[in-house]
């Protein structure tokens, strides 16, 4: 298992995230068209609009963690987009690291 290498009591093992599975990637999909934002999916990326576009998702499943990139011309409708889509990933995945990156 990932991280077992170094440590025999497991203590530095990377949660892997659940995101591993497309099942959980098509639900997250699902999730943010519901939420009403145009999503565009490639493998563990995500390229969500609205109005314009308003971020960028890159899920890391195997290191347990996920970027969420806000579009700095179009502040306010990323900001918003940014914490919902944060949002849901959480109720996916608590696990799961997060960071928003402005």
């Amino acid at each position: 298992m990932l991280g077992d290498e170094g440590d025999p009591e497991g203590k530095d093992e990377i949660p892997i995230s659940t995101f591993v599975y497309l099942e959980k990637r098509l639900e997250f999909l699902r999730r943010l068209r519901e939420a009403g934002y145009g999503v565009r999916m490639h493998a563990y990326e995500y390229y969500v609009w609205k109005r314009g576009f308003v971020c960028l998702i890159s899920i890391q499943p195997y290191l347990g963690r996920a970027y969420i990139y806000e579009i700095r011309w179009n502040r306010r409708e990323s900001e918003e987009a940014a914490r919902r889509a944060a949002e849901i990933l959480k109720g996916m995945d608590k696990k799961l690291s997060i960071k928003i990156i402005i």
